[in-house]
């Protein structure tokens, strides 16, 4: 889908003028490094917690099919309970 987008945006006359080149000038910017030094250790957090969930429930899954479904109601109570608290968590953070 983005590769259809970009191809449009890039052979449509009228939007060819709105593209901004691309530099990495940015991606340098004491900024940028401020964020990622928050973003990312959350973000890898994020991301491992959600693999150690679906690793879980395929393990679960290979027990039977009504242990699996006690596991997701009890996966799905956690998270509503954890939720809230993990973004005020993440919400401290930011200076």
């Amino acid at each position: 889908m983005a590769i259809i987008m970009g191809g449009y945006v890039l052979s449509a006359p009228k939007l060819r003028n709105r593209i901004v080149a691309f530099n990495l000038k940015g991606l340098i910017s004491p900024y940028f490094v401020k964020i990622m030094r928050i973003g990312f250790p959350a973000g890898l957090a994020f991301t491992l917690e959600a693999v150690a969930y679906t690793l879980t429930m395929i393990l679960v899954g290979w027990i039977g099919a009504e242990l699996q479904a006690a596991h997701m109601i009890a996966v799905n109570l956690a998270a509503v309970s954890w939720i809230a608290a993990w973004g005020i968590a993440l919400a401290t953070t930011i200076p």
